[in-house]
Order: structure tokens, then sequence, then C-alpha cells
């Protein structure tokens, strides 16, 4: 059996076609990598300083709610659980493979170890920009009107 060359060209190309098919699907990240993202990222340890940070205030404003709620409430397992499928949509195995090498270099670890710090201490800027930002906008228009101080008796 001898094969033209058209026949010989179309089978070549329908293997590299193949092959091709073969590469695109990535494998899909494992909820064990992804999970180890989140603790190299520095993710789960924000996540934890953040429920503890909201907690004493949810008490204030929820006293008849049970402790043991409050417990649940900042469990991060299972946040950090039902956000895993996220992470499995948009990053391959080898992906979150080399994120995890990322955030385990001294860089990345810094970076994690930071994260949350930066994150808050960018808002607090923001918030401050935004308050002069009006401060300025309502000087400018007339509506911001500094009192002198008052004297003491």
């Amino acid at each position: 059996m001898s094969f033209s060359k058209t026949q010989l060209h179309t089978t070549a190309l329908f293997a590299l076609w193949l092959f091709a098919v073969q590469l695109s699907y990535a494998e899909t990240a494992t909820d064990e990598s992804i999970r180890e993202f989140f603790v190299v990222s520095g993710q789960e340890a924000a996540m934890v300083e953040n429920a503890q940070a909201m907690l004493p205030a949810l008490k204030q404003m929820m006293k008849d709610v049970p402790d043991d709620l409050f417990r649940e409430l900042s469990r991060t397992d299972t946040v950090l659980t039902a956000i895993t499928p996220i992470y499995r949509k948009y990053f391959s195995e080898e992906e979150i493979r080399e994120l995890i090498t990322l955030y385990k270099s001294p860089a990345g670890s810094k970076y994690a170890k930071l994260a949350g710090k930066l994150q808050r201490e960018s808002a607090e800027l923001g918030a401050k920009q935004a308050q002069m930002v009006i401060i300025n906008y309502q000087v400018q228009k007339g509506q911001f009107k500094v009192a002198p101080p008052k004297q003491g008796n």
C-alpha cells in the first residue's frame, strides 16, 4: 500500500493538528495546588486577619448573635473552598505551579507577607485623597468654611 504525496501531507497535517489540540488542553489546576497557592501568596493569612479585624465590630452591631455563629463566620476554609473553582476556571495547573514558585521566591514571599498591609495603607491613602478632593471642591464652591478656634473661658 503506497501513499501519494497529497495523502502523506494530509496525514502529516492531521497529526500536527491533533498534537496542537492536545497542547491546547492544559491540565486543570487541582484543589491542592490552588490551596497551596492561597497559603504561599498570603491570601489565606489575609482572610484570617480581615475576619479577626471585623469580628469585634460585628459583635458590637449584633449583640444577640451567639459566639459560635461568629466563629463560623470567621472560618476561612469554607470561603477558600468556595472560591477554588473560580481559580480553576482561569488558571491551569502549570500556571498555579508557576505562581507558587513566584510566591516562594524571596521577593514573592515578602510581597505575600506585606500584601494586606499594602492594601490597607493604599486604601487609607485613597480615602484621604478623596477627602482632600471633596474639601478642595467645597472650598472652590464656597461651601466649606473654616470656623475660627474657640477662645477658652
